[in-house]
């Protein structure tokens, strides 16, 4: 269960690995996340991309931040979901360099 933050009053990441929006959040020492990340990190529910990606008007979205790849299986279930609902747009992505070693996802952005 999540816990309110009294000085900001924001839901906080629980024991268990959910973030605010019930999405996954890496923890640990460090060692165990992708980029030996300091930081917790939160991932935005497929789902609510997609809908976002599908009532926006523009014709070119960016996605800006660096991290957008760390977990490829996302990134890659994200590029199959917007093949698969039919969503014609121009994507500007920025990725770590690290992306280069997941050619199958690089192929699929093409």
């Amino acid at each position: 269960m999540a816990k309110q933050s009294e000085k900001h009053d924001q839901t906080t990441p629980d024991q268990e690995g959910q973030g605010p929006d019930n999405s996954a959040v890496q923890q640990g020492n460090g060692k165990d996340r992708p980029l030996g990340q300091k930081r917790e990190c939160t991932e935005r529910p497929i789902e609510s991309v997609i809908e976002g990606l599908q009532t926006i008007q523009a014709d070119t979205v960016l996605f800006s931040d660096d991290n957008s790849a760390t977990n490829p299986k996302w990134a890659e279930q994200l590029g199959d979901l917007i093949l698969a609902n039919d969503i014609r747009k121009t994507f500007v992505v920025q990725v770590r360099i690290d992306i280069a070693k997941h050619p199958r996802l690089l192929d699929k952005a093409w």
